[in-house]
């Protein structure tokens, strides 16, 4: 176990990769996660890091060829059930179909996911092999752009994506979303089908 400080702004990549047993709550004052950081661990508290931002090349001292994979594979291979505040980040793994791990890759109990309304973009396996999801409820007026086809486990057929109410039409006519269109549904409906949140 680790006891983390109330002010701990930053994980690096591959801190905690592999330790088998790590089960440590993040505090919410984390800003920037590196690379797998806490992958393929025993992780199953909710993702919910309010005060999260994007990597980039002047925080993390990296060249910008490079600050694209810096948030692959953060919680993949974990225990999560629910993501519900990624603070205000852009984007969200890479765009590339070859790379290593997708942010929340293979989570077998990720139930429940809110992607915050300043993301624009989702990258290559964000949520391949959750075939657990119930639903993912993304704030982002635009519809963020889906980089790759293999963006999550499309085996599950019955989970919902719930969006602003008046960017339904948007998101089931947008690239990478339309194949989706019939599960599409307002934010307004998710207060119904989830009273309870």
């Amino acid at each position: 176990s680790v006891v983390f400080s109330d002010n701990l702004e930053s994980i690096g990549s591959l801190t905690f990769t592999n330790c088998s047993k790590f089960n440590s709550k993040l505090p919410t004052s984390i800003k920037y996660l590196g690379n797998r950081a806490l992958s393929d661990t025993a992780y199953s508290y909710d993702v919910n890091l309010p005060n999260l931002i994007d990597v980039t090349s002047d925080k993390t001292n990296t060249p910008n060829d490079i600050t694209g994979w810096l948030m692959d594979g953060w919680f993949g291979y974990t225990q999560i059930e629910r993501v519900t505040n990624l603070g205000s980040i852009t984007r969200i793994s890479r765009n590339a179909d070859n790379f290593y791990m997708g942010c929340f890759e293979g989570c077998p109990n990720l139930k429940y996911v809110t992607l915050p309304a300043t993301l624009q973009t989702i990258g290559c396996r964000t949520f391949s092999g959750d075939s657990a999801l119930i639903y993912i409820k993304c704030l982002a007026i635009t519809p963020p752009t889906i980089q790759s086809s293999l963006w999550l486990d499309s085996s599950n057929s019955t989970f919902k994506f719930y969006v602003p109410d008046d960017s339904v039409d948007a998101y089931k006519a947008a690239s990478g979303w339309s194949s989706f269109s019939s599960r599409i549904k307002p934010l307004s409906q998710f207060a119904i089908d989830f009273p309870n949140g």
